[in-house]
């Protein structure tokens, strides 16, 4: 997680949008607890996509801290922020870092219309991306120019191997 919130910082600071995934809403809100740590609270413009968070209270309270209002954050609370659908459009398409669980990401609607004309994001980072089957994780990479896997070997093995053999004429 150090590690993701380094790179996301990075390329936040660059004017860089970065979705961050994973498998699990777990991951998710430590991803966003890191970025609620950071000292200076203008790096940090994330929205949360997906059914929300067990940490929703305790997140809102540390941005309500650093003067922004929670709802602006959390996908679900957009429209209580905002009256018009277009400016909720316009959060979404414009805030730098995306964060959410890779099948939330994958089912919101914006985000596969961005991506019909060109990945609409700078990077994609996939969390737990030993845990996460290949369908789904080549389905977010084409989300992004680029793309960072990370995972951990001494964790979960991977969900699928492959019996794939690149000899084979026959395939």
């Amino acid at each position: 997680t150090l590690t993701i919130h380094a790179i996301v910082d990075t390329y936040a600071r660059r004017n860089a949008r970065v979705l961050v995934t994973a498998l699990t809403n777990n991951a998710i809100d430590n991803v966003i607890e890191r970025l609620l740590g950071d000292s200076d609270p203008d790096a940090v413009d994330f929205v949360r996509l997906g059914a929300g968070s067990r940490m929703r209270d305790v997140f809102g309270a540390r941005l309500e801290e650093m003067g922004r209002d929670p709802r602006a954050h959390f996908a679900r609370e957009l429209g209580e922020v905002y009256d018009d659908p277009a400016e909720i459009r316009t959060r979404l398409e414009t805030t730098p870092i995306i964060v959410g669980t890779a099948h939330s990401i994958l089912r919101e609607p914006w985000i596969a219309a961005l991506a019909a004309d060109e990945p609409p994001f700078d990077l994609v980072i996939v969390d737990e991306a030993t845990q996460t089957p290949e369908p789904l994780a080549a389905a977010l990479l084409t989300l992004g120019r680029k793309a960072i896997l990370v995972g951990d070997e001494r964790q979960l093995g991977p969900i699928s191997v492959s019996k794939f053999d690149p000899d084979r004429q026959d395939m």
